[in-house]
């Protein structure tokens, strides 16, 4: 597999930043609606998210990294099934691995805050260097 050059690294990585803030903007205005919810509403409200959006940002992360650590991704599947992103993940250098490790595991717990945290983590400079509006 062929390392992107430096323009298009920068628009690979323009274009993410990009599609994350949309999502994350999202997510954010559904997680200010979820205290509205009660009792049980309010846990599928936050399954339904962390299964969506959320999963859909830890895709996007992921294959990003992949990418820029050269590991092939299919292009052609946008989604990628948890299989997938554990598997990614697993051939990724330690430090990057364990940050993204941690964020999977949120997708399978039942708080969005939680997520939020970890992927604002994993945004940071060592990770994938993306900047998210709060």
């Amino acid at each position: 597999m062929k390392k992107p050059s430096g323009v298009q690294n920068r628009k690979l990585h323009a274009a993410l930043e990009t599609q994350v803030q949309e999502l994350w903007m999202q997510l954010k205005l559904f997680e200010k609606a979820i205290p509205y919810f009660e009792g049980d509403s309010r846990v599928q409200a936050h399954k339904y998210l962390l299964s969506t959006l959320c999963s859909d940002l830890v895709t996007r992360v992921v294959r990003f990294v992949a990418e820029d650590h050269m590991i092939p991704v299919d292009t052609q599947e946008i989604s990628l099934t948890l299989e997938d992103r554990i598997k990614i993940i697993g051939q990724l250098p330690p430090a990057i691995s364990k940050q993204l490790k941690s964020l999977e595991t949120t997708l399978r717990g039942k708080d969005v805050e939680t997520f939020s945290q970890k992927f604002e983590t994993v945004c940071g400079m060592e990770c994938c260097g993306v900047f998210l509006k709060k």
